[in-house]
């Protein structure tokens, strides 16, 4: 085998490795996110006046570019950015009012900041403050949930 052919099989494992951690990191923060709205007994949707009446979700996530507010990513598996240190980033977006359907609403924020480690812990920073959390570990995650609220 040459040289050449022996960096591409290490490359396309390589691709392989990124792209199942990213699928590993999507699916976690879209679990993470839904635990938290059945934690603190949002409802999941609204009905948004301001956008024709379609359904919004109370909790969402929402992409975030450096030095940009928080968006709709333009495709599912488009969420997650990669900041300086190589770790994801993304934003929590929780969506309050005062009773069903009624208007005005408020619209909270939080910064994630997290990356999976291989022994099946997070390390996430919301803001300045730092957690380390097993994935499947629901008291872990109600720190940081409570943190938030």
């Amino acid at each position: 085998m040459a040289l050449f052919d022996e960096l591409r099989a290490e490359y396309g494992q390589a691709v392989d490795r990124v792209s199942a951690y990213r699928s590993e990191s999507h699916q976690f923060i879209r679990a993470f996110t839904q635990e938290f709205r059945v934690y603190i007994g949002a409802p999941e949707f609204y009905d948004d006046i301001a956008n024709g009446r379609k359904k919004s979700r109370y909790v969402q996530l929402k992409k975030v570019e450096e030095d940009s507010d928080a968006e709709e990513p333009t495709r599912p598996n488009d969420l997650l950015t990669v900041d300086d240190e190589g770790r994801w980033i993304c934003a929590l977006l929780l969506t309050v009012d005062r009773d069903a359907n009624t208007f005005p609403k408020k619209d909270f924020r939080f910064s994630l900041n997290f990356v999976l480690l291989a022994d099946g812990t997070c390390d996430m920073k919301l803001g300045e403050r730092q957690f380390s959390l097993r994935k499947d570990n629901a008291d872990d995650k109600k720190a940081v949930f409570n943190q938030m609220i």
